[in-house]
């Protein structure tokens, strides 16, 4: 797993646009590209290859992995827009976006936005909410988001619900953030606040 901690923009070196640098730090400075499908008949030599006219490969442009098999309408969202989009949602809420990162060899990005609510529980940890984003490269969604708990010391993430967690689908549009969204997101934030709540209660059992 390739992660960066995010820093405050206002300590970044003038001259280098923050956005390289982030992208750079978390190994997600390469593209996206997208290319048709082909096979070669078995039959004999000088058989053309045929194109699967429907379907694409999608694959990292710095080292050629394939990242996934997707229709050939499909528009890739790229790392820069990715995180563009997490450090537009972190503004609006006023949220701090602490750390990006990526799996599965890129297929799937992800962003950790803190909440600012956290308590802290007994034997010196720490419980600490925040909206875990992450973007699929063959998704049409902009980003799914959940609530979880952090804890620490050691890093253990939990989902921050007390029943049935919320799965906010946050879909790419023209709209920066549909009423839709905003809703699920107001319930990702309840969810936090009600878990910290929760969390104080059984601290002072």
């Amino acid at each position: 797993m390739n992660k960066q901690e995010i820093l405050r923009r206002k300590e970044h070196v003038p001259s280098i646009d923050p956005m390289d640098q982030t992208l750079n730090a978390a190994d997600l400075d390469w593209a996206i590209l997208k290319a048709p499908i082909s096979f070669t008949p078995l039959q004999g030599d000088g058989a053309l290859p045929t194109e699967i006219a429907e379907r694409s490969v999608l694959y990292r442009s710095d080292n050629n992995q394939k990242l996934a098999i997707v229709p050939s309408s499909h528009q890739p969202w790229q790392p820069r827009e990715v995180l563009d989009f997490y450090f537009s949602l972190s503004a609006f809420y006023g949220l701090a976006l602490e750390s990006v990162g990526h799996v599965q060899g890129g297929r799937r990005l992800w962003g950790l936005l803190n909440t600012g609510c956290s308590v802290s529980l007994p034997g010196d940890c720490n419980a600490t909410m925040y909206l875990l984003l992450s973007t699929c490269c063959d998704s049409p969604l902009a980003a799914q988001a959940s609530a979880v708990c952090m804890l620490e010391p050691g890093a253990i993430v939990l989902p921050a619900a007390i029943g049935e967690p919320t799965n906010a689908r946050i879909a790419r549009s023209f709209e920066f953030l549909t009423p839709s969204d905003l809703a699920e997101i107001g319930e990702l934030m309840r969810e936090c606040i009600t878990f910290v709540g929760a969390d104080r209660k059984l601290s002072h059992l």
